[in-house]
């Protein structure tokens, strides 16, 4: 499983200028081939209630993502277009090779990395909001105020009937 702290980016090539024609070319050469989430960690980010997922790819799709040495602007801008497909609102951050999801009631949800952006670049939008969903599910789950267990020495009837 991925281990990286929140908002650090995975090694990624920076360029000097990237252009619009630059991205939309890397974006058409994509595979789309994710057919199943990854291993994964999905870790809290602080105090707030911002989430980050962090994504390990099978070997196969490490060697292209790395054989294409993308960009993290290439990277954010492709996770961004097949969220945008989607239905999904997202902005991105290259700075820290980061797209935040983020969904009404639901905590924003970055993800980070190299690994993460290639998947989400390559998923198709059914995954993609199954994922989401997966993933808001296990946030809320964490999420959910424990319950006070109340113990007492009488055990009569709350209500007083008995």
């Amino acid at each position: 499983m991925p281990a990286q702290p929140c908002y650090e980016s995975a090694a990624m090539r920076q360029p000097a200028l990237v252009t619009t024609g630059d991205t939309n070319r890397f974006i058409e050469r994509l595979p789309r081939a994710m057919d199943a989430l990854p291993p994964y960690a999905l870790v809290r980010c602080g105090d707030g209630p911002f989430w980050q997922v962090s994504l390990t790819l099978a070997p196969a799709d490490q060697a292209m993502l790395q054989a294409l040495r993308p960009s993290a602007y290439d990277l954010c801008a492709a996770a961004q277009h097949a969220l945008g497909l989607s239905a999904i609102g997202s902005q991105i951050d290259p700075a820290r090779g980061m797209v935040v999801v983020r969904s009404s009631g639901e905590p924003p949800l970055a993800f980070a990395g190299a690994p993460s952006l290639w998947w989400v670049a390559n998923a198709s939008p059914p995954l993609l909001h199954a994922c989401i969903e997966q993933f808001a599910a296990q946030i809320a789950r964490r999420e959910a105020p424990e319950q006070p267990v109340v113990a007492t020495a009488d055990h009569r009837s709350p209500a007083g009937d008995g």
